[in-house]
């Protein structure tokens, strides 16, 4: 009887990997997702069949398809800067003129005081951000590991079905090499006429053999244990972003500087520190007198005084 077993086929599926793009407020977000359609667990395709004495068996594996990752972007990050333009016009004393460059300058400062403030929290939003990237990478990678145990649990629960049916194979040889004991302690009981067929053969006799009907058994096409796929690692996440822009804000100096800027930058600075303040009144005044006055000098007249006699 023949047996021949084919060779094996392979196929190879090809999914493609690709990110997902976003974006957020201040920077520029780029993380790649994957989602890959992979098969569970490689299979064999058998096939059998008889014919004119002969078995034919073949085995086709539908092995494990494979993924591809894109390569994480490059990211090129620009920022851009604002440009005021000063009153520069002097006030000459005008008051409402004075008021507006007060005004202005006041509020240049409160407005770099809050792009300052506002850079400080867009920089700590950044960072925050950066540890939830690392954690989404840590996470995808603990999904890893568990698909990676369970797929283990498969692999054992295969490995252990297949030594069930191992464990009956050797029951039934077992069985099989006890009944074949049995019959040759039968066989081997009485030979006689077995002895008288040797002479008979010997002395040119004939023997018709019968042989036992015995149906061709199916053919074990032995393709091994089962396939299972073992999870592929998911691709990386992308911790493309970036950083939030420094503040840039540029006002134009005038070309020439008016008597009352320098004491308007001190009030807006005692405003901007929390320093308070309060006007002195001027000093008065008084008006020197060069006229010579008529005037003068009292005559002093000392007082008498008289000596009492001495009466003794």
């Amino acid at each position: 009887m023949k047996w021949s077993v084919t060779a094996l086929l392979f196929t190879f599926a090809l999914p493609r990997c690709q990110g997902n793009e976003e974006t957020d407020e201040g920077s520029l977000l780029q993380v790649h997702h994957q989602n890959k359609q992979r098969a569970k667990a490689g299979t064999w395709q058998v096939s059998k069949q008889i014919s004119n004495g002969t078995a034919k068996c073949s085995c086709f594996a539908v092995g494990c398809p494979l993924s591809m990752c894109m390569q994480c972007p490059e990211l090129a990050c620009a920022c851009s800067c604002t440009l005021f333009e000063r009153h520069c016009k002097c006030c000459d004393g005008d008051r409402d003129c004075i008021a507006k460059k007060i005004e202005e300058l006041t509020n240049e400062k409160i407005m770099a005081l809050e792009e300052d403030e506002t850079y400080n929290q867009a920089m700590d939003r950044f960072r925050r951000q950066g540890v939830l990237d690392v954690r989404v990478q840590e996470n995808q990678d603990w999904k890893h590991q568990e698909a990676q145990r369970e797929h283990q649990k498969l692999v054992r629960q295969d490995e252990d079905d297949a030594w069930e049916k191992v464990k009956i194979r050797h029951k039934r040889t077992n069985k099989e090499a006890k009944e074949r004991r049995k019959e040759f302690k039968k066989y081997v009981k009485d030979l006689s006429g077995v002895v008288d067929g040797v002479l008979h053969e010997m002395e040119g006799g004939q023997a018709v053999v019968m042989a036992p009907f015995i149906e061709p058994p199916f053919p074990d096409c032995d393709c091994g244990p089962p396939m299972r796929c073992p999870p592929e690692p998911g691709c990386p996440v992308c911790q493309s972003r970036c950083p939030p822009c420094r503040p840039c804000t540029h006002h134009m100096e005038c070309e020439s500087s008016c008597p009352e800027d320098d004491t308007i930058k001190e009030y807006v600075h005692r405003f901007m520190e929390g320093h308070s303040w309060a006007l002195i009144a001027d000093p008065v005044v008084l008006p020197l007198i060069d006229e010579e006055l008529d005037w003068k000098e009292p005559e002093v007249i000392m007082p008498e005084v008289i000596i009492p006699e001495d009466t003794n």
